[in-house]
């Protein structure tokens, strides 16, 4: 059984496959995963990572957003404001990941000015994660249903609505940008970050990428078509691609 706090390394894409495959046959499902470009940063959405009035933040966004935004959820709809709102940015109790190991390893070392620095690259047993939590592990859990739905209120009404747990969720696209990204989310209802959860060397295995290879890895990412004008795919990202190089990165 892996151990959270030993530091296996990434260094190449032919290993960070083998880590795909071998995390897949362990967990018996499809892992989700997360790059995180300095090591060390707590597995915790940004919103728990400093203080910020989520209650204020959020009423703020759904009485502002409809001005801007033709198609907005319903007022109690709780689940789809705060996908909107994760997408577009503001601080919430989302936690990104992804289906695909080549994504997250992207968003570890595509950050030239973390070279430097060494990466995280974490893979998750989703269902795994909710067996511990909430001793349920037939499913993700629905936005719509407990205790997802009493963790997404939460954040409207303040605190106390929801369990002090972590879930992994279904996910609703709003955009290309969450589908070319197969993005995913864990759903926090505690401060306590993933890799300091009870029992979580059963769910979670945690990779670091030497700073010393994520210029090679990123070069190899961008040979193999991983790009950002490919995993943002707007025209405004297009443009910063072209406009950045039209040659792979050295």
């Amino acid at each position: 059984m892996a151990n959270t706090r030993r530091t296996e390394e990434i260094t190449s894409i032919s290993n960070l496959l083998s880590v795909a495959a071998q995390s897949a046959d362990r967990f018996g499902c499809q892992p989700w995963y997360r790059g995180q470009s300095i090591a060390g940063k707590a597995l915790v959405p940004e919103i728990m990572r400093r203080k910020y009035d989520e209650q204020g933040l959020a009423n703020e966004f759904r009485d502002r957003a409809r001005s801007r935004h033709p198609e907005c959820p319903g007022a109690n709809e709780y689940g789809p404001w705060m996908f909107l709102m994760q997408h577009y940015g503001l601080p919430t109790r989302l936690l990104d990941w992804t289906e695909s190991p080549l994504v997250a390893l992207y968003f570890a070392v595509e950050t030239e000015k973390n070279w430097s620095s060494p990466a995280d690259f974490f893979v998750l047993d989703a269902l795994g994660l909710n067996q511990e939590e909430i001793h349920s592990a037939e499913a993700l859990v629905g936005w719509e249903e407990d205790p997802a739905a009493s963790l997404f209120a939460e954040a409207w009404k303040g605190e106390g609505c929801g369990p002090r747990a972590t879930v992994a969720i279904t996910t609703l696209e709003w955009d290309t940008r969450m589908m070319a990204q197969s993005t995913r989310f864990t759903l926090h209802g505690s401060r306590k970050p993933i890799d300091k959860l009870p029992g979580c060397e059963r769910f979670l295995r945690r990779f670091v990428i030497p700073a010393r290879f994520k210029r090679k890895l990123d070069h190899d990412l961008w040979t193999l078509g991983i790009r950002r004008a490919l995993l943002f795919p707007h025209l405004e990202d297009l443009s910063g691609q072209l406009k950045a190089s039209d040659y792979p990165p050295r």
